[in-house]
């Protein structure tokens, strides 16, 4: 088995980024798709358990609240929706997608991990926006999406495209400049033809002011990104939620 290439990363999320009060958030978010926001509120003022409880100790430094756009609830199908949160993007600031040939339903997938996971809390949260806890990047800055993935923790998952543009659209200061740590949107892939691998992961970054989607290979490290991953709350019951 050929050993694993981590690469020392000293990249960090911009020093003007700061996470907003979930309910800001869920406003926030609310208001750019028209959706009205009040079971989102009503669960998480009654549900959201600590953090603790759930996220790994070594992770937890990472992790925050935050409010996204549940995929299945606007469109037909997922990458209608990763359209539509592209063009709230565009309507906010200068953004390009250099993947657009791929983000069609036979080219981009999301990964059965994190589908599993998401239709978990939307069970619970049942609505059109979800609160997840989720880090952007730094636990696995350095690693490759493959080899982030093999150290999950039981619990854990890849945020989605959509999951990742809506964390963005609230908190724009997460991406402003090329010295930075940027996201892959490590529960999807992407291949580049009907009879390719799924071997490619969407990457959400900032450059010449401009943000850019854009997908790197799945077995590559890099310094400058770090997969971004939520981790699943334990069920009401107690037991840890584990995924497999």
């Amino acid at each position: 088995m050929a050993t694993e290439q981590i690469l020392e990363s000293k990249e960090e999320y911009p020093p003007e980024f700061s996470v907003k009060p979930h309910t800001t958030q869920l406003y926030l978010l609310a208001r750019k798709f028209g959706i009205g926001p009040g079971h989102a509120f009503d669960f998480c003022s009654e549900n959201l358990p600590e953090l603790a409880s759930f996220v790994p100790a070594d992770a937890l430094p990472y992790v925050s609240w935050f409010a996204v756009l549940w995929n299945n609830t606007l469109l037909a199908n997922y990458s209608d929706t990763l359209s539509q949160v592209h063009q709230e993007l565009s309507r906010q600031r200068k953004f390009y997608n250099y993947a657009s040939k791929f983000t069609n339903p036979k080219c981009l997938q999301t990964c059965d991990r994190t589908q599993i996971a998401m239709q978990r809390i939307a069970q619970s949260q049942r609505g059109d926006l979800l609160v997840i806890a989720a880090q952007l990047g730094l636990r696995w800055r350095g690693y490759s999406v493959d080899a982030a993935a093999r150290h999950y923790a039981p619990n854990e998952f890849g945020l989605t495209s959509v999951s990742v543009a809506s964390i963005v659209l609230v908190h724009p200061e997460r991406l402003t400049r090329w010295e930075e740590l940027d996201m892959q949107c490590a529960g999807d892939r992407i291949r580049t033809g009907k009879d390719c691998p799924w071997d490619r992961t969407p990457i959400l970054h900032c450059h010449d002011d401009i943000i850019k989607y854009n997908a790197v290979n799945n077995g590559d490290p890099y310094t400058c990104y770090g997969s971004a991953t939520a981790f699943l709350p334990n069920m009401p019951n107690g037991k840890t939620s584990f995924l497999f």
